[in-house]
């Protein structure tokens, strides 16, 4: 973590600068910028520890939590990462379109969001929450549903593949259990 932390601070400190003079790095702050692409490396770190944890886990029924999980929160990153594009086309694409219906100007940021978030959430139903009004907002939703049906036959079938396999360990535990209660009758071992 130490051998990162000096490149952390390069790139948040580029990042605040650019934000605090309001212009965009030139010249050799421009080269600055591409370590933030260096951060992504962090995500092959991440993988040896995650599989260094399931090596010594013993129970199968965590692990097929753990991946139900996982899911889970790849589908709620989803679903935030399209509300947040959602919210910039209605924001600064397409900013002539009247704000009676959908993100008023005068609501807060949290109310924003989670309309933004429920529009996304409900394009892995089928949902329209939002009334289009442009050919990009139409665009953009019907690759949203397409991409979110398909990704919804895939949870669901990874979720029921994850149970079948939790039914399957239970059944195994089960039949071991019986097979050492009649062990026991069989020779007359006390319980």
């Amino acid at each position: 973590a130490i051998r990162q932390l000096h490149l952390d601070l390069l790139v948040v400190v580029t990042d605040w600068a650019e934000q605090l003079v309001g212009i965009r790095a030139t010249g050799v702050f421009k080269s600055w910028r591409v370590l933030r692409i260096l951060r992504l490396l962090r995500i092959k770190k991440a993988k040896q520890v995650i599989e260094i944890l399931s090596e010594h886990i013993r129970s199968e029924r965590l692990v097929v939590v753990a991946s139900v999980t996982k899911m889970l929160i790849l589908l709620m990153t989803l679903c935030h990462l399209i509300g947040c594009c959602m919210y910039l086309l209605r924001r600064f694409i397409d900013g002539d379109i009247p704000d009676t219906d959908w993100l008023p100007h005068d609501s807060g940021l949290g109310v924003r969001y989670m309309q933004s978030f429920h529009f996304a959430m409900g394009l892995f139903f089928g949902e329209h929450v939002v009334v289009l009004h442009t050919f990009t907002e139409r665009f953009f939703t019907t690759a949203c549903l397409a991409m979110t049906f398909t990704l919804q036959i895939w949870f669901v079938s990874f979720i029921t593949t994850a149970m079948t396999h939790l039914e399957i360990i239970s059944t195994e535990r089960s039949a071991k259990f019986s097979a050492l209660s009649r062990f026991m009758a069989d020779h007359n071992v006390p319980r």
